[in-house]
Parts: structure tokens; C-alpha cells; sequence
């Protein structure tokens, strides 16, 4: 795909704005102007005080002397679900911290080989999506607009960068490390493998709850129905027939399309059909077919249901004629009923903070041994502890203090290689003050587990810790670590 026709889905890209969450986009428009800071002639601090007041954060920012270099990372990428029909649009983010040393930032987005840069130094994408005035973080994000459905499994590379205002060289930039690729497909399948919900994904461009179909068991019409079920054909017949319910064996919920068809035959007037709850009230709308005939006709018809708001849909009512008419079928036959699909449009709101990867990456080599061997090694990048015997022990500083009643998910990812296992918690580093224990036990080889626990009391620190001997337990003896990472749950 040529650069051009790149800008042409991108163009409204937003880069996101304060408190509203709106974003930059491509092409940009802003209602609220905001820069992370801005360079004069003589720094000794930052103007972000004066940008963050239109916001009516009262913030005061220590002396630019003092501050640390920014740290620039890319959060990660969500949809933003308002595309055009048969498009998505991706929102992408990245975050700095010690923003009250930048003079700006930005993120650069490559796809097909061309670079589109966006910068807060530039009026158009000036715009900020949040700050926390506690850890003086700032996400910045651009939102690239109606990608086609055949490019939704192209990648985008994004890097995100900030221009410190001490530090570091005039004009020079602090980069992310690692630049990330991102793609429509595999933002979805990300926000599944968050909800640990399998049926996310798209249908026709849309983002939906996604389930496959069934047939319904003809046989368990209701006695009371003007159509009888017949064992040896497996179909429903009657003759003068007004209408009939059929249960479908399962609950459709507010707002889930059903796409449902019917096979058989009749004679006489049109077929009307809609959903209910086991009382002849629809609960959907009224799909009309107009199929009259002075003879037996076949049917095979594809039928989509939508369940109304706050209602809930059991049955399919099949009825004779148009609403008021009166009339009955001379006689019917239904041989089969499918469910082909159902799924449910999603919001914004069922994807909740999917949207960006809000996790902080632990610094492995900044763990702290307490017993055992237990080091980081630089050239693999890795926190290992290898103990014959006696006890395995280490510390990290939590980011930021994790508030008593507050939860924090944790993910590692690594390789055990050892006897026993091992475990975390969270605390002050020796004690546990968290609501459990997370034991790791049982297996061998590469994992890539997610916890949540929560702070009974302030804890600091998360702790890595042997399995005691008396529970079965022992040295840490083959544990490799490749990233520790924490998102504290607001």
C-alpha cells in the first residue's frame, strides 16, 4: 500500500486529549491545546503548569535542575469502534514518565516502509490523552482512522520519543527502547486474550461477541402449540394454523443479533416471524416475508433478529399473515431451524481498559538479592536464581506504593527448570501483606503467568520467594525471569 493512500485512512488521526480522552488524529483538530512543556530561554522550569491549568489541575513543577531523563514507552493499542462500515480504526498510546523534564514528545508510526512522525511541538497533534500530576506521566496517543478490513492484518510500527529539557543535548531525544508492531488483527486478539473471551472478534469490520450456531430440537414444541412434532420426519405439521412458538433451548440477551434459518413448507398467506420470551410479546423486530401462495410452497429462509434493549428472547414466534389479518395456513411444515450465528456488537465500555497496556515494565537488574545466589545476567537479559540448597530470596521496589485495598496484577514470563517451585507476593519485601500467596509448582519448562493481588496494607516491594520445606518445598533452583511486569488496578 502506497504512503498516500495511508494518509487517506489516516486521516483523523487524533493525538488524545486531556480529561476527555479525545485524540490527535490524522488529519488533526484539537479543541483542547495542550504541550507537555516548552523550552525558554533560560530553564529552570517547565511551563506545563501553565498548560495543565486550562485543565484546572493545580500543579506546581520542581526545578528542571533536579529531574530525571524522561523514559518514553509504547502502552500498546486498542479500537477506537467509531470507523466507517467495513473499517476499523486503531488507537495507539505511549507513555512518559518524568514528563516535567520534557519539552515534548511524540510517537513515530511506520507502515510499508514510510514514516509519519507526530509531535506536540507541532500545533495539529498537540493535544495530551492524560497526565497523572502524582507520577508526572503523560500518555500521548493518535487514533489511525478507517483502516480497510484487507489491511487489518497489517502491521504498524510505533515509537514513541520525548525531547528532555536537562540532561541530554539541545534537540536530542530519548527513544523506547523497542519499537512495537501493531495491527488491527492482533489488537483484537489481544483484547480477547484480556477478557479471556474466545468469541471476540470481528465480523464485517465490527468488533462483536462472536458465537457459532446450533440446530433447534424441533421436538420440544410445547403440547399446547397449533403444530404437532412428528417423530419419523423430525419436523413440526399442522393444518390451519394462525402461528406457533418454538423454543429455541437458550437466553439471547439485550442487544445480540441472531441470524436464524427456516426450512420446510406452507400454504396460504405470508410468514411473519419475530423473537420472544415464551409469551406471545416480541421481543425483537418483525421480520416479514413476503411469500403468499394458493399452493404448497417451500421455504428456506434467512432471517436476523435483533433482541430489543433490556429484554431477553427464548422462543421464535412463526405467525400466519400480516399483523390483524387473521389468517391461517392451510398447512405447514417446518423440517429444520438453525441458529447459524449470534454475536453482539461491542462497546467501548465492554472493552474497558483494553484500550492501552497500562503495565510497568520491573527493571530485572534492579532486584535485590536477600539470600541466595540470585543475579542478573546482562547478556541474556534475564534475573536468574540457581540455589543448590538453603533458602532463595529477592526483592523489587514496587513503581509506586500500592495503597491498602488496592489491587495490582502482576505478569511474568520466564523458564523453570527446577525441583520444587517458588513463589510471590507483595509487602514490604520479607513480610507478605497482600491477600494471598502466588505459588508456582507443578510444572517445568517456559510460562507466561498473570496474577492479581491485593494489598491488605501500603505495600513497596514484590517479593520472589522458595516454597518452605515443610509445604513440600525448596531452593530455587532453575528459575529464569524475562520480565516482571505490574499494572496497578484503579
Amino acid at each position: 500500500m502506497a504512503i498516500n493512500v495511508l494518509l487517506e485512512f489516516m486521516t483523523k488521526i487524533k493525538v488524545c486529549g486531556f480529561i476527555t480522552k479525545m485524540e490527535n488524529e490524522i488529519i488533526i483538530g484539537g479543541e483542547l491545546k495542550m504541550k507537555l512543556s516548552k523550552i525558554v530561554k533560560k530553564i529552570t522550569s517547565i511551563s506545563l503548569a501553565a498548560t495543565l491549568a486550562v485543565s484546572g489541575i493545580n500543579y506546581q513543577p520542581a526545578k528542571a535542575e533536579a529531574a530525571a531523563l524522561p523514559v518514553v514507552t509504547v502502552l500498546g493499542a486498542t479500537l477506537s469502534l467509531d470507523a466507517d462500515a467495513g473499517k476499523q480504526s486503531m488507537r495507539v498510546a505511549i507513555q512518559v514518565e518524568n514528563a516535567d523534564n520534557a519539552s515534548a514528545c511524540g510517537m513515530s508510526i511506520t507502515y510499508n516502509g514510510k514514516k509519519l512522525d507526530f509531535s506536540t511541538e507541532d500545533a495539529k497533534y498537540n493535544k495530551l490523552y492524560d497526565y497523572d500530576e502524582k507520577t508526572k506521566k503523560v500518555v500521548y496517543a493518535v487514533k489511525i482512522a478507517n483502516i480497510p478490513s484487507d489491511n487489518f492484518d497489517d502491521n504498524f510500527i510505533i515509537e514513541g520519543y520525548a525531547t528532555p529539557i536537562t540532561g541530554a543535548e539541545e534537540g536530542e531525544k530519548v527513544t523506547t527502547e523497542t519499537p512495537v508492531e501493531k495491527s488491527v488483527d492482533s489488537v483484537v486478539a489481544g483484547i480477547a486474550e484480556k477478557l479471556n473471551d474466545n468469541s471476540v472478534k470481528l465480523l464485517d469490520g465490527k468488533l462483536v461477541k462472536y458465537s457459532e450456531g446450533f440446530n433447534v430440537d424441533l421436538s420440544k414444541i410445547a403440547e399446547d402449540q397449533a403444530v404437532d412434532y412428528d417423530g419419523e420426519t423430525n419436523s413440526l405439521k399442522g393444518t390451519s394454523v394462525a402461528n406457533f412458538m418454538v423454543p429455541l433451548g437458550k437466553t439471547f440477551t439485550s442487544g445480540y443479533v441472531v441470524k436464524a434459518n427456516i426450512v420446510g413448507s406452507k400454504k396460504g398467506d405470508i410468514l411473519r416471524s419475530y423473537l420472544t420470551g415464551g409469551v406471545d410479546v416480541s421481543q425483537t423486530n418483525v421480520v416479514a416475508v413476503n411469500n403468499q401462495s394458493d399452493t404448497l410452497m417451500p421455504l428456506d429462509l434467512d432471517l436476523e433478529y435483533v433482541v430489543n434493549e433490556n429484554a431477553s428472547a427464548t422462543h421464535m414466534m412463526i405467525k400466519c399473515g400480516a399483523a390483524g389479518a387473521g389468517t391461517n395456513w392451510d398447512e405447514v411444515e417446518i423440517t429444520s431451524i438453525t441458529i447459524e450465528c449470534y454475536y453482539k456488537l461491542m462497546t467501548a465500555n465492554d472493552i474497558g481498559d483494553t484500550n492501552i497496556d497500562k503495565s510497568i515494565n520491573i527493571d530485572l537488574a534492579s532486584i535485590e538479592t536477600k539470600k541466595g545466589s540470585g543475579d542478573y545476567d546482562e547478556n541474556l537479559k534475564q534475573y536468574i536464581m540457581n540455589d543448590a540448597s538453603g533458602d532463595s530470596e529477592a526483592h523489587m521496589a514496587l513503581p509506586e506504593t500500592l495503597a491498602a485495598g488496592k489491587s495490582l496484577k502482576i505478569r511474568v514470563k520466564g523458564n523453570w527448570k527446577g525441583t520444587t517451585g517458588f513463589r510471590f507476593w507483595i509487602g514490604d519485601g520479607p513480610n507478605n501483606n497482600g491477600d494471598h500467596v502466588q505459588v508456582f509448582k507443578g510444572f517445568t519448562g517456559a510460562f507466561d503467568e498473570t496474577f492479581v493481588i491485593t494489598a491488605s496494607v501500603d505495600c513497596s516491594h514484590l517479593t520472589i520467594k522458595h516454597i518452605n520445606p515443610w509445604d513440600g518445598g525448596g531452593a530455587i533452583d532453575g528459575l529464569e525471569i524475562d520480565s516482571i511486569s505490574v499494572e496497578y488496578v484503579r
